[in-house]
């Protein structure tokens, strides 16, 4: 199916939209909605009488949301020498952003963005060239409801046969032409070893940006042959299979580095990247469905490469394709093994990599260019624009060195499948008079079975939001995590509180970047014997690096403090550690000197990590190797934070309660001081002037 006729039948599949001025509404009185969970839409009467319940009318909305788009460049594999295109233009128009600590500022309403009946429009006159409807401000997604078949018979009866067949056969083909496999008589097969089976499974991807550029990415449908890799027997087929991905933190510290040095950066995605990898073991596979090679039906294929589904593909290609970028020059940071930098004279470059896709950042737009030629003759890659990575979006603010990150279109995803695209905007994500406990129960109980509420995957997807662009969630998604086990009704009127908040919130992501000069910088503080369960207080700590905040957390604790100088110690322990590896990491990236050792002699290194506490008792014990007597009894293992002060790689000082950042992580606030805090900790929309 063309790209043309994919968006056409995006309108035909969209039975409504949701049209309201953006003059008018505000949060409070808007009502739209989709159809509700099949599961939860059954039991809403039940728990509709506590907080957060929702109306029943509403329409369909379309599932869209905001991207930039992106270039496709795919070198030919086959020519070594070929040059992959020039690596796209990432310049982003600018936006104001006020430079005090304070480090987001707002002038705009907290309206809910939604998309007008000039978007039907413009789609439906996506075709004409001469059409004077402007495009969405915004890059746009544009997803059709696809069912991915699991299986080859599936794809043959879907009604997209005609689009899934063609790219399992696509699929096949590039398994052939990469000698994925040979084909044996089946009687050849060790007696030891199992033959596999193996699966057909389908993709789709929805497209996005704009329609009217020449880099708009237009939907498709992928096909993908895998192994059936649970029936792999260890010590047979394999053995290890463990394989690094970076850490979040350190994509939000480069990128915030990058950032604020104004270096240039592309996105790449190698393409069938585990089939790049050898097997190390025996492995066979039954012939692929639908490609049975004809005379050769007693035949089974001897995997050559790591095909997709065996337990130690991703293993074999992360070293493969490490073992590439070092021959290439890079060298691996000792703080994250899936980071690496490139020094070649006044030339500085940095790269991270995911699995199959990468980010590379350099100073140098000559150096850009040569790693996209390289790494295009090394294998089949797409080099795109700096405009998505891993599900988020990125988008730069170039006039003031700024980076901004957002998940937009997986906030409306979750919103459709958890049927909470109705809720009504909240300012907060947690009520600040509400403290959930294992012992709430339900107004009428016996008469609500929370087994059919998908609580635990409602908070699997807030927990990955809030540990990748949304910090102001943190604390309320900590507090419903807790109640995975047996949930209550209460509790899952909390998830839906969060949800309300998250429709009203949609636009907002996270800014880093913006202040090359400055280094890290962490604020802990401590909730005392706030967890009416077992009294344990709860820790909050957020760590900023070239003004963006780049690490966070907010946890129970696992000692019961006796007073809140304690808490505040442990808190301030517990903290020294991202201190102590984000110094680590600053180190590698050779733009935060501070050496971890001490130096030659007595001389102390310079410019340790500053630490914040709002708590002069616990500030006090940590400056001054003494036991008082009500804290003697303090684990020994929280006093290492003693030894960062005395070794100057840590400074705590002393800030007040209403400077305290990480207050937001350590109890839920009332609408005011949330927005403030949230504010000031770097969360709030993109903005333009």
């Amino acid at each position: 199916m063309e790209p043309m006729q994919l968006l056409v039948e995006v309108l035909n599949q969209t039975q409504l939209i949701e049209s309201v001025d953006e003059s008018q509404d505000t949060p409070d009185n808007q009502d739209a909605s989709v159809e509700e969970a099949p599961q939860v839409e059954a039991l809403e009467e039940e728990i509709e009488r506590a907080p957060g319940g929702r109306n029943e009318e509403g329409t369909e909305v379309l599932d869209v949301a905001n991207a930039e788009p992106v270039h496709v460049a795919t070198p030919d594999h086959a020519n070594k020498n070929q040059e992959v295109d020039e690596v796209p233009n990432i310049d982003a128009p600018p936006i104001s952003i006020h430079d005090s600590h304070n480090y987001r500022r707002t002038t705009r309403s907290g309206r809910v963005p939604r998309y007008t009946d000039r978007y039907v429009e413009y789609m439906e006159s996506f075709g004409n060239a001469a059409s004077t409807d402007p495009a969405p401000k915004r890059s746009s997604f544009f997803e059709l409801e696809v069912d991915e078949p699991q299986t080859y018979k599936q794809a043959v009866e879907s009604r997209y046969a005609e689009q899934w067949l063609p790219a399992f056969k696509a699929e096949y083909d590039s398994q052939i032409k990469n000698k994925s496999w040979v084909l044996i008589p089946k009687s050849h097969v060790p007696t030891e070893c199992a033959i596999l089976p193996h699966k057909w499974v389908g993709k789709y991807k929805p497209g996005y940006g704009d329609p009217l550029q020449p880099d708009f990415v237009a939907p498709r449908f992928k096909g993908r042959l895998t192994v059936v890799g649970c029936h792999q027997q260890y010590g047979v087929d394999y053995e290890e299979t463990y394989a690094p991905v970076p850490r979040l933190d350190s994509i939000r510290s480069v990128l915030s580095l990058t950032a604020s040095l104004g270096y240039k950066s592309f996105h790449f995605d190698v393409a069938t990247a585990f089939l790049n990898a050898d097997v190390d073991k025996p492995i066979f596979m039954t012939q692929p469905e639908g490609f049975v090679v004809s005379g050769k039906e007693d035949h089974v294929c001897k995997l050559l490469k790591a095909v997709y589904g065996i337990k130690q593909a991703p293993r074999l290609w992360c070293k493969t394709f490490i073992a590439a970028l070092l021959r290439y020059g890079f060298k691996a940071l000792d703080a994250d093994m899936c980071v690496f930098i490139l020094v070649n004279n006044s030339i500085v470059s940095y790269l991270f990599i995911w699995v199959d896709d990468g980010w590379f950042s350099s100073s140098s737009d000559e150096e850009c260019q040569r790693f996209a030629t390289w790494i295009g003759n090394e294998f089949e890659v797409r080099c795109l624009p700096p405009t998505r990575f891993v599900g988020i979006n990125i988008e730069y603010d170039r006039e003031n060195s700024q980076v901004f990150l957002s998940q937009q279109h997986s906030i409306l995803k979750a919103l459709k499948q958890f049927g909470m695209t109705d809720s009504h905007p909240k300012l907060t994500p947690a009520e600040s008079s509400v403290h959930l406990s294992s012992s709430m129960v339900p107004r009428n109980e016996g008469k609500v079975d929370m087994s059919l509420i998908p609580y635990r995957a409602a908070v699997g997807f807030l927990l990955y939001l809030s540990s990748t662009t949304r910090p102001d969630i943190a604390y309320s998604v900590g507090q419903v995590s807790k109640f995975c086990e047996n949930p209550q009704p209460a509790h899952w009127n909390a998830v839906k509180r969060i949800f309300a908040y998250l429709k009203g919130t949609l636009d907002f992501g996270i800014w880093l970047g913006g202040r090359k000069d400055e280094g890290a910088v962490v604020y802990t503080d401590a909730d005392y014997a706030s967890d009416v369960d077992d009294r344990k207080s709860i820790s909050g700590c957020i760590a900023f690096y070239k003004g963006g905040p780049v690490a966070w957390s907010c946890r129970r604790q696992d000692c019961v403090s006796i007073s809140t100088t304690e808490s505040e110690y442990v808190s301030l322990s517990d903290g020294a550690k991202t201190a102590l590896w984000l110094n680590a990491l600053a180190n590698g990236l050779n733009s935060f000197p501070v050496p971890m050792e001490k130096s030659s002699g007595d001389e102390a290194p310079p410019n340790p990590v500053k630490m914040y506490c709002d708590n002069q008792s616990a500030i006090c014990l940590v400056k001054n190797p003494v036991h008082p007597r009500r804290s003697k009894h303090i684990d020994v293992r929280y006093h290492f934070v003693r030894n960062l002060q005395e070794d100057n790689k840590i400074a705590v000082e002393f800030v007040s309660s209403k400077d305290q950042l990480a207050d937001i992580f350590t109890k839920a606030l009332p609408a005011p001081r949330f927005q403030e805090l949230r504010e000031r900790i770097g969360v709030g929309p993109y903005e333009k002037n």
